[in-house]
């Protein structure tokens, strides 16, 4: 396998704490998270992940697809959203889905939410909808003009 990747090295430090602690505790899921909401990778990238997963027993992958920093995934009916070059698009995380079910992987999708949308609050046509503090990053849910479009 080839290891170019800084975050990939990262991440393969974190199992190692977290393949000692798994061991005496009995748990469904084992695995790891990638966080491709800040830093989004390419498709062979996250392949590779699966790879190591399926390869070192464990079963789930965390892909952490929105944060308020960006998004993970392209989408089609907001183009406007798209924040990383390497998003993902949605037949692209489908692919992914398959590879990693073929290989006993759960790709559990994670997305926040209402307080980590400076994503989309940035964006001048939705800054209505965020917080009136400067760098909140954060729906005002709590106005019904929010709610409406939300």
């Amino acid at each position: 396998m080839n290891i170019s990747s800084r975050s990939f090295v990262l991440s393969l430090l974190a199992l190692a704490g977290a393949a000692m602690a798994a061991e005496s505790a009995p748990v469904r899921l084992n695995g790891l998270m990638v966080d491709a909401a800040r830093a989004p990778e390419s498709v062979e990238y996250y392949r590779r992940m699966i790879d190591f997963c399926a390869d070192w027993g464990l079963n789930a992958l965390l892909f952490r697809v929105a944060d308020d920093q960006g998004t993970a995934v392209r989408f089609a009916s907001h183009p406007e959203l798209i924040t990383h070059a390497d998003a993902l698009t949605p037949a692209q995380v489908r692919e992914l889905a398959a590879y990693a079910q073929q290989r006993h992987i759960e790709l559990i999708p994670e997305i926040e939410s209402f307080g980590h949308t400076g994503f989309i609050t940035r964006v001048p046509q939705y800054a209505s909808l965020g917080d009136a503090r400067p760098g909140a990053g954060q729906f005002q849910i709590g106005r019904a003009s929010c709610r409406e479009r939300v």
